[in-house]
């Protein structure tokens, strides 16, 4: 039982800043586009109006950047 809920644990893992190195490693790149902030500027909790707008035109610029390897990734490139 413990080998089989471990299994299902590995295959349902959700993205995370944390791990992206793993699943990278574990070469899910046919199965899924990992977008990944290259910095996240902000926790979970930030209020700060600043902050947040800053960390969304960091993350735009990447989506900019990153679109047309996510256009490729649908294959739509």
């Amino acid at each position: 039982m413990t080998v089989a809920h471990r299994r299902y644990d590995d295959e349902c893992y959700v993205p995370s800043i944390n791990n992206a190195h793993g699943l990278r490693k574990r070469n899910l790149s046919d199965k899924a586009y990992l977008f990944i902030p290259d910095v996240m500027p902000v926790a979970n909790g930030e209020r700060n109006v600043e902050k947040l707008n800053a960390a969304h035109t960091l993350g735009l610029a990447q989506a900019r950047r990153e679109l047309p390897a996510i256009k490729e990734f649908l294959g739509l490139a």
